[in-house]
């Protein structure tokens, strides 16, 4: 692909991801420069703080007019960077990896104006139901678009048996909106039910500091949760650590949620998600075959489909196997083809 790239996202200065945006454009980043041979990259992670960012920006967008604009940023960010595109550099045109699931629901209630998306020559959104809503609100250039991991690796899979102990894991930001509050009251209703030898949970993630006090309280009095830190999946060794889980918690209720990345680590390491009727989850997890389907805001459901699966160790390893036959739907050299590339740029 002989095309010129800009691309402008956090990539989280090559630091571990620790975050979805990161994680998704470290891939994103990566498969751009498979196809491309001149690709310049605004990091903008820190920008705030570091005003080399907005002038390393600024310097690109003016003396390499050639390369194609790709951006992949959260909602508010992105907003901002094609304001202020349209008004110095009006004649650019771009590409836009929507991060998320609320640009529709911005645009609806007025959050954002439309008039400055005119540059967008196209719409990468992670559901289908993010593309119909775009639609009806005028734009036809939306392009369906899942998140995506580069998938060389993908865990042998052990199997369970009922005489074992269940083991979830909860992988995400550690933060109450993505369920954790309610993960700790279901497994106290599973413990006080006897079931505190039977199941467990360990966490991986970032602790954000508002919630890192509760969180390590909730921790040390649960006999059957675990916090395990942090874990870099762009080591692929690390999918093996996950593989030996036998389901994914992901209770989320966070406004922003849009085609969770973690979600494409489950099915890779076989996991069935118990997850949230909640943003698009249920147009990624097919209920009873990749996983199952919860209220929002019901700790009484998250324990009763762990009790569930606890006592269905056959009914996971069916699951697992879906899980990891639909995982290599969403490989980078799949969804990242290099025919969409050329369509789009």
């Amino acid at each position: 692909m002989k095309e010129k790239i800009l691309f402008i996202g956090g990539c989280g200065l090559g630091k571990p991801t620790t975050n979805g945006v990161a994680a998704k454009n470290y891939y994103l980043l990566s498969r751009l420069k498979e196809l491309s041979t001149d690709v310049k990259t605004v990091d903008t992670d820190g920008w705030k703080h570091n005003p080399l960012i907005l002038l390393r920006l600024c310097l690109l967008l003016s003396f390499f007019r050639k390369h194609k604009i790709v951006i992949s940023l959260n909602t508010p960010s992105a907003y901002k960077f094609i304001c202020v595109a349209n008004k110095f550099f009006p004649h650019r045109r771009l590409c836009y990896f929507v991060i998320g699931g609320v640009l529709a629901d911005y645009m609806r209630e007025g959050k954002v104006q439309l008039q400055p998306y005119k540059c967008v020559d196209w719409f990468m959104v992670e559901s289908l139901q993010m593309k119909e809503q775009m639609q009806e609100l005028g734009f036809s250039n939306v392009i369906h678009l899942p998140n995506f991991k580069h998938i060389d690796y993908m865990p042998d899979k052990r199997p369970h048996s009922s005489a074992e102990a269940t083991r979830f894991v909860f992988l995400s930001r550690i933060i109450p909106e993505k369920g954790c509050n309610y993960i700790f009251d279901a497994l106290d209703t599973l413990n006080a039910q006897g079931m505190a030898e039977r199941i467990s949970v360990d966490f991986y993630g970032t602790i954000d500091d508002s919630y890192q006090q509760l969180f390590s309280q909730k921790v040390a009095v649960a006999p059957n949760a675990e916090y395990k830190g942090f874990l870099d999946l762009r080591k692929t060794e690390n999918y093996d650590i996950l593989a030996d889980y036998d389901a994914m918690l992901f209770p989320t209720y966070w406004p922003g949620e849009g085609f969770p990345g973690i979600i494409v680590d489950a099915f890779i390491a076989g996991l069935p998600v118990i997850a949230t009727d909640w943003a698009h989850n249920s147009e990624i997890i097919e209920h009873q075959q990749t996983g199952i389907i919860i209220p929002p805001h019901s700790p009484e459901a998250l324990a009763q489909q762990m009790l569930h699966l606890a006592n269905a160790p056959m009914e996971i390893s069916r699951m697992s196997q879906n899980c990891r036959d639909k995982a290599k739907l969403y490989d980078t050299r799949n969804v990242l083809s290099e025919a969409l590339f050329r369509s789009i740029l």
